[in-house]
């Protein structure tokens, strides 16, 4: 039944200071549920919390919700992934918004914009609007495609100064016109089993409430929290500059080709996340 109603995500810490007694609604997420998917008092909804959780619930008076369940007994609970797998982008001029949609409706884990030295979108950085419109495209596909987790947000950077950080977990970083390298399957089959994450590990904080967690990105307890990743690095049009390959090969990122082409940033984005979600799924049945 559940999976029939249209959901909104909301924030973990909005529905822990409502608690049981209900959720104020934003203005946005009225308008969303009035306006857009013209529900009624009365009439139901899902909300999904982004960390695994789902209820039901009913649609109150403007500006306001109940949940059907308790806060600490969702109507769905799914585990985290043990193998997280995430993109480091350096963002496209063009389809920027379109690969993040795409990465979240995969399946991604973690999301990563980056700034690099060919990078053809100059002033990102500089205006805090862009980065946050492109978590809410993130969100936005997250409750299209019916996931649970959303996808952890990492802080747009210089790709210089994210390469160079030595790598937790499997590093990957696609380069062209190099066909010795080996593709994204076979260095991942490389990576020993032991260097692998355990299901315990999870991308939100353990110490918050069980009921409704809150992304690791958000905590400070992040860092110790997160688990280690396969992290896909795309670089920009005109491809990494000499310098930050030498920067992420010193910090422990393995070099691997997509194919015998030579694919746009978008093209190899949604590629290369699309076959590490296969490969993924593959392991797991086998």
């Amino acid at each position: 039944m559940a999976r029939e109603l249209r959901r909104l995500l909301i924030d973990p810490n909005r529905l822990r200071q409502g608690g049981d007694a209900g959720i104020a609604l934003s203005r946005e997420e009225s308008h969303y549920l009035n306006r857009v998917l013209r529900l009624r008092p009365g009439d139901r909804f899902a909300v999904v919390d982004g960390c695994g959780g789902l209820w039901t619930a009913q649609l109150q008076e403007p500006g306001r919700a109940d949940l059907e369940q308790p806060l600490g007994q969702p109507l769905e609970r799914q585990e985290p992934t043990s193998l997280p797998i995430g993109l480091a982008l350096a963002m496209p001029r063009r389809d920027g918004e379109l690969v993040l949609r795409m990465a979240t409706e995969l399946g991604v884990d973690q999301l990563g914009p980056l700034q690099a030295e060919r990078s053809v979108r100059r002033g990102d950085a500089a205006d805090p609007a862009i980065p946050e419109r492109w978590r809410a495209v993130v969100r936005e596909a997250a409750e299209q495609c019916e996931r649970l987790w959303l996808p952890r947000w990492e802080p747009l950077r210089s790709a210089a100064a994210y390469l160079s950080v030595p790598v937790e977990g499997l590093g990957l970083l696609a380069t062209t016109r190099q066909g010795e390298l080996p593709g994204l399957e076979e260095a991942c089959e490389d990576w020993q089993p032991m260097d692998r994450p355990t299901p315990a590990a999870t991308i939100c904080s353990a110490a918050t409430s069980p009921a409704a967690t809150l992304p690791a990105a958000t905590t400070p307890a992040a860092a110790s929290a997160a688990v280690a990743t396969i992290t896909l690095a795309i670089g920009p049009e005109g491809g990494w500059s000499e310098r930050e390959e030498e920067l992420a090969v010193a910090a422990g990122w393995q070099l691997v080709q997509l194919g015998p082409t030579i694919l746009r940033s978008s093209t190899a984005a949604v590629a290369g996340v699309a076959r590490l979600v296969a490969w993924r799924a593959q392991l797991g049945s086998s």
